[in-house]
């Protein structure tokens, strides 16, 4: 009897130990806190031939934004990849953005999903032609979500001739779950 009881607890106690070590959900960086070498946020790449970098002189909230500037390039953008393992209808991204000086093109965030190495939806904001200065605003991409996709790209872009664009805190939706993932 003392021998069962012992092996019971002994297995309440493992079960509740990797139960409790294990994270649910996959800590993204969308905030860019987490960097390994003060540059670039952990995760998150340069994606085209501008500059991207963490900024600690501005943030929406947190400590650093991303600083995306094309440095007469035709874009810049920076982006995070995803795997796409969802049973969805849509997906949103939304995130913050502060601007200066876009003028001739224009910043956005970008929603990318990928099905055997090709995009099958897309939206990167180039259609509601964000330019100007403005302070922190909130923005949102909204997509269908195909059957059969296989990767995700959520990212910051800025197209044209502008100083620069810095991107803050992006966070995704997936349909039918309600809630915004945030880090």
């Amino acid at each position: 009897m003392k021998i069962r009881i012992l092996i019971f607890f002994l297995a309440l106690f493992l079960c509740s130990n990797g139960c409790l070590g294990q994270n649910t959900r996959p800590k993204y960086n969308f905030g860019f806190e987490e960097s390994y070498n003060g540059k670039m946020a952990d995760g998150w790449m340069n994606w085209g031939p501008g500059s991207a970098v963490l900024d600690s002189t501005q943030s929406q909230s947190g400590k650093f934004s991303m600083r995306i500037d094309p440095s007469g390039q035709a874009f810049a953008s920076v982006a995070f990849p995803l795997e796409a393992k969802y049973d969805a209808k849509t997906i949103t991204l939304e995130g913050y953005m502060k601007i200066e000086g876009v003028a001739d093109g224009h910043a956005g965030l970008l929603l990318r999903i990928d099905r055997e190495g090709k995009s099958v939806q897309f939206d990167n904001m180039q259609s509601r032609k964000i330019q100007g200065t403005h302070d922190w605003k909130k923005y949102s991409i909204t997509l269908p979500y195909p059957e059969g996709a296989e990767k995700i790209f959520v990212a910051g872009i800025v197209q044209g001739k502008p100083n620069k664009v810095i991107a803050y805190e992006l966070g995704y939706r997936i349909q039918p779950h309600p809630e915004v993932l945030f880090d």
